[in-house]
């Protein structure tokens, strides 16, 4: 699924997961208000996306991704075989073949939904690409940047663009047409337009794209006030595992903590997928490609701020297996034993001039084989 369907989908393809879109989607809005401009999120929700897609729309873009035709054949099989019974008066009567849609609760009817909303996908990137509609683009220390017009998840689809009439208007057209090749309908009642920085004509470009009735401002938040209560247990009890006369309740604070170490692991054990890239082109990317540059003073307040004050945490609980010896650190990184060198041997790391020095800077070949070149301070 991964080779066919763009960077810009997050839900049912290996690899990807729906929180990214969270994190790109916060950074891409960061980047934003950090250069003072401003932009239009439109937040679309599909009606009923399952039951309206178009059979003979689906097959053409199987086809175009490069699908066997015996293989489309049986797809086709699949989603048109199915029979329908409607109850009058509590009994089922008659049976009859749907014409369109999906089956809900049918595995095979996720994944062939993300190759359908793909479409929507590349026309966006299309009209990218020729100047009708303009991203967000977010940029940084690491280069110029990536421009992000869009992401989708399932049915739900996050559209970034200029608050500028030509644009919304582009928008429009191009929401028609996918609609009259998919079947789809957006839902307007659903859906949201959301104003980033000082937009003007707010009312005029949200009756442009149709939904008039909802937008918000992007800082505007509901809340209550909790009220006081008396607890009858600690709360570190209720953690306890039940054999220690707890209530085997997992603490949040601890889950977190390990939930945000996992990106860290992410963005050292994935590819170029898309939020990596998103990362890496606005704070750089360290020499041994393990961490992202660091977040310094009040550049960068998005997800990754919060993400990456746990490296330091996350890099205390793991240990390298020697490989080129490229991206491990001589003194600072666990590789031969469960401390850093540094650590095992103070007196000796302080009098070394290279504290920064990676395992490749100080091995030597020697045929099949080598040996260790120090250089210490005052040498």
């Amino acid at each position: 699924m991964g080779r066919v369907i763009s960077g810009f989908q997050n839900a049912f393809v290996e690899g990807r997961q729906i929180l990214d879109a969270v994190l790109i989607a916060s950074e891409a809005i960061d980047s934003v208000l950090k250069k003072k401009g401003s932009g239009l999120i439109c937040k679309l929700d599909i009606e009923k996306a399952y039951d309206h897609v178009n059979w003979d729309f689906l097959v053409a873009i199987l086809a175009k991704m490069g699908f066997g035709h015996k293989w489309i054949k049986w797809i086709k099989w699949c989603i048109s075989s199915p029979c329908f019974s409607i109850l009058i008066n509590g009994t089922p009567s008659g049976f009859f073949q749907s014409s369109r849609g999906l089956r809900l609760g049918d595995p095979i009817s996720l994944y062939l939904f993300v190759i359908a909303i793909e479409a929507l996908s590349r026309l966006l990137l299309k009209a990218q690409e020729g100047g009708f509609i303009s991203g967000f683009t977010v940029g940084g220390r690491g280069g110029d940047g990536e421009e992000i017009s869009h992401l989708l998840f399932a049915d739900d689809t996050i559209i970034f663009c200029k608050a500028s009439q030509e644009q919304v208007s582009h928008l429009c057209w191009l929401l028609m047409w996918f609609e009259a090749m998919l079947g789809l309908k957006i839902n307007l009642e659903k859906s949201e337009v959301i104003p980033v920085g000082e937009v003007d004509l707010l009312e005029e470009l949200a009756y442009e794209i149709g939904y008039w009735r909802r937008f918000r401002g992007i800082f505007l938040w509901e809340g209550g006030v909790l009220e006081k209560k008396v607890h009858l247990i600690k709360w570190s009890t209720v953690c306890k595992a039940k054999s220690k006369g707890g209530l085997g309740v997992w603490s949040l604070l601890l889950f977190n903590k390990a939930l945000l170490c996992k990106w860290c692991w992410r963005f050292a054990s994935e590819g170029d997928s898309l939020w990596k890239k998103i990362i890496k082109g606005k704070f750089g990317e360290e020499k041994g490609r393990w961490r992202s540059g660091v977040v310094r003073d009040s550049f960068g307040v998005g997800v990754w701020k919060e993400i990456e004050k746990h490296w330091e945490l996350f890099k205390s609980m793991i240990s390298f297996a020697m490989g080129n010896r490229k991206r491990v650190k001589f003194w600072k990184d666990r590789w031969c034993s469960e401390e850093s060198l540094c650590e095992i041997f103070p007196s000796l790391f302080a009098l070394f001039d290279s504290k920064e020095a990676w395992v490749i800077d100080l091995w030597e070949h020697r045929g099949e084989g080598g040996n260790w070149n120090f250089r210490l301070l005052g040498t």
